[in-house]
């Protein structure tokens, strides 16, 4: 499975308020600048997390998730003229056996689209276990 999810954040970003001007975000997660985080630490700024896409297939993940910024891109806008930090994670659950490794590719133009639109990318590996491979 891959999914890619946004997330916006900054040390002086004022997310409750960024998402009352949006509220048609639908968020996952939010957090704000000195609220604990996992292992005891705090959170170093404020942000939100949104999912963009979820496919078993990567290069689908990519196309799901370009299409979803194009949409959201007033609200990226808006994350950016506020200072905050936006990047698109693709995030690959591996280890089981449907998706034992995993991989995604980004061609120079898709590299171009996202730097032209001030988002960073971050690729992230999670590892999982198929059910029929636990009993």
């Amino acid at each position: 499975m891959n999914v890619v999810v946004l997330r916006v954040f900054a040390p002086a970003f004022d997310v409750k308020d960024f998402l009352t001007r949006f509220p048609r975000l639908e968020v996952d997660a939010v957090w704000t600048l000195g609220e604990k985080a996992l292992l005891q630490r705090t959170h170093e700024d404020s942000g939100f997390n949104l999912t963009l896409a979820e496919s078993e297939v990567s290069a689908q993940a990519l196309v799901m998730a370009r299409q979803r910024l194009e949409l959201l891109s007033a609200e990226l806008v808006e994350a950016r003229r506020r200072s905050a930090t936006c990047v698109a994670d693709f995030g690959m659950f591996i280890g089981g056996e449907r998706q034992f490794t995993g991989a995604i590719e980004f061609a120079p133009e898709d590299l171009r689209w996202f730097a032209a639109q001030g988002i960073g990318i971050a690729v992230s590996a999670y590892p999982s276990f198929d059910d029929e491979t636990e009993s």
